[in-house]
């Protein structure tokens, strides 16, 4: 293999709330072999399975994912796997195998539903806060997180804004915004750190 190439699990999750117990409705990953110096990123494999929800389901998480019953009923088709991702979430794991570096955008929220720990990690939207700059307005904040969407505007990437919120979707469009970040200076520095650098662990912007 390329000495600048590094195969990366991007990855997403849409779920029945914002807190750790809530349930994963949807997971999406998507397996690459990133070469830094040619900045070009191919797709190897692509992974996708949808849960229903342990608990009720939250019509606040709903009205945003689209994930109730019937449409996750559709979406599962006529595969077989288990109902929960709770006894499912091997599976992801064994998709990603031995691969150790992880993207997703608010990476934090995403992790926080897997029950192993993640090996290197990089989030595309802390890592972009200082390179868009959008003005935040929260005391003490110079700039806000930016969202999938903003991130995606900032890059002039071509988007569908009522496709956001589908797990698939996202990993596409981070993909996206990853490959931009390899066109930005600053983004670019960002991504060789995580690639290359044998003491790097996951930072706060």
């Amino acid at each position: 293999m390329d000495l600048n190439e590094v195969e990366i699990i991007f990855f997403d999750t849409e779920t029945n709330g914002l807190k750790a117990e809530n349930s994963v409705l949807s997971i999406s990953a998507i397996k690459t072999l990133v070469n830094y110096n040619k900045k070009t990123v191919k797709i190897l494999d692509k992974y996708e399975r949808f849960y229903y929800p342990i608990e009720d389901y939250n019509p606040n998480a709903i009205s945003v994912n689209k994930l109730d019953r019937e449409n996750i009923r559709i979406k599962r088709g006529n595969r077989i796997y288990p109902k929960h991702f709770i006894d499912d979430q091997l599976s992801f794991f064994y998709f990603c195998g031995n691969i150790q570096h992880f993207v997703a955008h608010n990476i934090e929220f995403d992790r926080k539903f897997l029950k192993k720990k993640l090996p290197k990690q990089f989030c595309t939207m802390k890592s972009n806060t200082d390179i868009i700059k959008l003005p935040s307005q929260h005391k003490g904040a110079l700039y806000k997180w930016p969202k999938l969407e903003e991130t995606t505007q900032f890059y002039k990437i071509s988007s569908n804004n009522n496709k956001f919120h589908d797990s698939m979707y996202d990993v596409e469009m981070t993909i996206e915004v990853f490959k931009s970040m390899l066109d930005n200076e600053k983004g670019r520095e960002l991504i060789k750190e995580f690639l290359f650098d044998r003491d790097y662990s996951y930072k706060i912007f």
